[in-house]
């Protein structure tokens, strides 16, 4: 997550999203006093950022978010991040952010995320997870049986809540995973950033849509249609043809 005060914008980090190549890439941009949070939340992770994150720790009062708080989990999570977590991290949420920052900064600044087709970030996050080896059964096992490993945010890439509230947009823009360069040099073109943008170099991408190596079925289908329901209505998201 980076909030640059050099330049009036903050990215919100989703998951699977190249979020971290995103974040190198701006990187580059960034001021002295900009936020800019490290990569992992649990100390002996090897983190990409860790010479580089800077103003993200610092005293809060939960007191907004208390206020704004949806559920019962949400108060949970709040006293969470109080007492355990720095003022900012990697995967906040919009919500969050909003509510630890000056009210003229987030109404000011301009705000963005990614998101992905949640067929192809289903399949990217099953085989994230199963990095080093770890054995997490089959993709359709994995899937169907995710309510055993927590909410749906938790055991699935699911995002929405990330930048939404009470199921709208608290972002300014929403930029499809397909197009990272379009959408970055847009979102740069909306925000104070002065140049045009095309030094800006985003990491290249794996590509890691391993499709041959489970069978993909209506069940599984509908599951993410269910699970995702909200991102594909919104973004027309759609099966992709390698599935069907």
């Amino acid at each position: 997550m980076i909030i640059s005060h050099k330049h009036k914008f903050i990215f919100i980090k989703t998951r699977k999203t190249a979020g971290t190549s995103i974040e190198k890439a701006l990187l580059s941009v960034c001021g002295p006093d900009d936020v800019i949070t490290l990569d992992h939340l649990h100390q002996g992770e090897d983190d990409v950022f860790k010479d580089d994150a800077r103003n993200y720790t610092g005293k809060w009062v939960p007191l907004r978010e208390l206020i704004a708080s949806r559920t019962l989990l949400d108060t949970m999570r709040i006293g969470r991040d109080w007492v355990q977590r720095p003022k900012f991290y990697n995967h906040m949420t919009a919500c969050s952010v909003k509510n630890r920052i000056d009210s003229n900064i987030w109404n000011s600044y301009y705000k963005f995320c990614f998101e992905r087709n949640p067929w192809d970030k289903c399949i990217s996050f099953y085989y994230w997870q199963g990095r080093g080896g770890r054995n997490l059964g089959s993709f359709k096992n994995y899937l169907l049986n995710s309510k055993d490993r927590g909410t749906l945010d938790q055991s699935l890439p699911k995002d929405w809540r990330r930048y939404t509230y009470n199921n709208k947009l608290i972002v300014d823009d929403v930029y499809d995973f397909s197009d990272l360069s379009g959408g970055l040099g847009n979102a740069l073109k909306k925000s104070k950033f002065s140049e045009d943008g095309s030094e800006l170099v985003l990491p290249k991408l794996k590509g890691n849509l391993r499709k041959k190596d489970f069978i993909y079925d209506n069940e599984m289908d509908q599951f993410i249609q269910d699970s995702f329901s909200e991102e594909i209505n919104l973004f027309s998201y759609a099966c992709p043809d390698y599935l069907k």
